[in-house]
């Protein structure tokens, strides 16, 4: 989580214009409704009453400060009284605005899974030929390039919804920038899209459509108006921190029964289903905020995502504004119904992933994970970091492994710095360099094992992760073997097409030896082959073992480990492209598991004479298992 200083606009946020709403202004016997004007609208007025001009010239409307009245531009019948009134530093007005409208497409509540990038982002960093050493936290010299083409933009896009003089005001203060450091101009961005004007809403409302086959053409026709400035504030140069896991993060919303359905309907999915929020996601973490607005709330717990305070930058600082970037991912866990707050309550996991096949080179700009050195190191810091690291390394690309071994460095060296931490230096080295040899342990393991299939098995991730800091006295394995949200699923085969690649033997004696003895009371879930199988099941007990998945596992295996009863035995899934003993070997097997509750069988029968109709099923297996609930054939 990233945080930065005001700017200077702050000083406008103690006074506010407001205008007389009611059917009859000029009456003095009604009630009066005064309304605000907007953040940006505020601004220019302010700015032409504190200079001295007679006017201020609005969208539509122009302000007489002489007779404090604001008068139509096209008929100077139409006027409403105006005031200034002086803001008290305990007045709270609550933006529905910007925490009730649909985070994701109305249409399409789930948008695609992406990466750390938006599709958007990446259309506009190759509409603006850019190469991934050319993004404005990298490059100061296109800066002023991105900066006037996202001032003329939002300009553009300005005159296209009737906000003109709103549009200039915007561009005016962040073409004020156009030379300043990034940081600055970055700070200029983030502030002005705290503001209630027509940008925030329209880039979110452009970027939600990502996704939809007939928008298609919209989103990408605001590419070159919006995607600038979209740009600039995506492009973090501030290290932004992975938010700490199990921040809770709270969004209100206002959703047809048909979308509440829907979320309803993902819940209940074995497994969840992963959806990605197409655009900038405004969030809360004062839940007092987000349950003032709407009929559903959302509540979502960060596993590991990245995003960025606004707090210190707008000028609604009591919202604790928390703001998602695009692409964060995340899954529907719960539905339920308060009553007390008549809303549906809906639990989001936000977990930040990485696309594999996703090769673009802005993801060699990918938020960085960084270390507060105001805050002593935990086991949560070091846990995210090693994610991201695993990410980096499945997806193979140098530039993320570099990244992420930078971004470990910064962890430990940050901590050493703080007294925190007092083997940093050690801790570091050891860390660093047995990443910066992982690729030369592949290559030679891969060569002597498995076929010159080196760089698939470097797919496996936390096993790969595991084995990459498993040096002897690594302090930072000792903490990620603690953790059983890395550890509690490994993963030693890798199925691509109709092969399975092993893992080298080196690194096997390695995990036997070293790594699966610390963290074997961790293990929930092992997808082993016939090869490593015996030998890691015999290393240690797996008390929490609930999952076993087992690959290349043939009839001869399978006869003689499979000879008793299997009454604790809870889900099965068989998977055979060729089999002959469907009745010596397979029907035996399942009569064996009488207290089965799911079942899955994929067989290609071979060399059968009768038909393996729905009543054989049930006559010669499915009869002997009364506790299933779930069959598939």
């Amino acid at each position: 989580m990233a945080s930065a200083s005001p700017v200077s606009n702050k000083s406008f946020i103690n006074v506010q214009w407001v205008w007389n709403a009611s059917p009859n202004p000029f009456s003095k016997s009604q009630n009066i409704e005064w309304r605000r004007y907007s953040d940006v609208e505020n601004i220019i007025i302010e700015k032409a009453f504190t200079t001295g001009e007679t006017n201020a010239i609005l969208d539509g409307y122009h302000i007489d400060f002489k007779h404090s009245v604001q008068i139509s531009n096209d008929d100077i019948h139409k006027q409403r009284p105006v005031k200034r009134m002086a803001c008290d530093k305990d007045d709270r007005i609550l933006r529905e605005e910007r925490f009730l409208p649909n985070p994701v497409a109305p249409d399409r509540p789930f948008g695609g899974r992406y990466g750390f990038i938006s599709p958007f982002i990446k259309e506009v960093v190759k509409d603006l030929n850019l190469t991934k050493k050319q993004l404005p936290s990298k490059d100061k010299t296109v800066v002023p390039m991105i900066v006037e083409k996202a001032a003329s933009g939002i300009i553009e896009e300005g005159k296209h919804v009737g906000k003109k003089r709103e549009a200039e005001e915007i561009a005016n203060q962040l073409l004020q920038k156009k030379n300043a450091d990034i940081k600055e101009i970055w700070k200029c961005c983030a502030y002005l899209y705290t503001l209630e004007s027509f940008l925030y809403i329209k880039s979110n409302e452009i970027m939600r459509l990502i996704g939809s086959e007939q928008h298609e053409q919209v989103w990408r026709s605001k590419i070159r108006t919006l995607g600038p400035f979209c740009l600039l504030l995506w492009d973090n140069p501030f290290n932004r921190k992975l938010t700490k896991p199990g921040t809770i993060l709270y969004r209100g919303a206002k959703l047809s029964d048909d979308l509440i359905a829907l979320f309803k309907d993902d819940c209940s999915k074995d497994p969840r289903p992963w959806h990605s929020f197409q655009a900038f996601t405004s969030c809360t973490r004062n839940p007092s905020v987000a349950e003032n607005f709407g009929n559903v709330l959302f509540i979502m717990k960060i596993c590991l995502a990245f995003t960025v305070d606004l707090t210190e930058l707008s000028k609604y600082s009591y919202e604790e504004e928390e703001l998602l970037f695009p692409g964060v991912s995340f899954t529907v866990d719960i539905m339920e119904f308060d009553k007390k707050k008549n809303k549906h309550l809906i639990y989001l996991t936000l977990q930040q992933r990485h696309d594999k096949a996703e090769q673009h080179h802005v993801y060699k700009n990918a938020p960085q994970p960084s270390y507060d050195p105001q805050t002593p190191p935990d086991t949560s810091a070091y846990i995210s970091a090693a994610l991201v690291l695993g990410e980096a390394l499945g997806s193979g690309d140098p530039d993320a492994i570099a990244a992420a071994k930078a971004a470990l460095d910064r962890i430990t060296a940050d901590a050493h710095a703080s007294g925190v931490f007092d083997h940093a230096a050690a801790f570091s080295g050891s860390v660093l360099d047995r990443v910066a040899s992982i690729d030369d342990d592949y290559a030679v393991a891969g060569a002597a094992d498995c076929d010159g299939h080196d760089d698939d098995w470097k797919k496996l991730d936390n096993a790969n992760v595991l084995y990459s800091l498993s040096d002897i006295d690594n302090e930072r394995f000792a903490i990620l073997a603690q953790e059983k949200m890395f550890t509690k699923f490994l993963n030693f085969v890798l199925a691509l097409a109709d092969d399975i690649y092993l893992i080298p033997t080196s690194i096997l004696d390695r995990f036997c030896s070293y790594i699966l003895p610390r963290i074997h009371h961790n293990v929930k879930c092992l997808s082993l082959d016939l090869t490593s199988m015996e030998r890691i099941l015999r290393v240690a007990e797996y008390p929490y073992l609930s999952q076993l998945k087992l690959f290349n596992f043939n009839q001869d295996i399978c006869s003689s480990y499979f000879q008793n009863d299997l009454p604790n035995l809870k889900c099965f899934s068989l998977t055979y492209n060729s089999i002959e003993a469907y009745g010596a070997h397979v029907i035996p097997l399942l009569r064996r598991m009488s207290h089965l509750k799911g079942l899955i069988l994929y067989l290609s029968i071979e060399n059968r004479v009768v038909f393996v109709d729905g009543t054989r099923l049930y006559n010669e297996i499915l009869i002997h298992m009364p506790q299933l609930r779930t069959f598939t054939f």
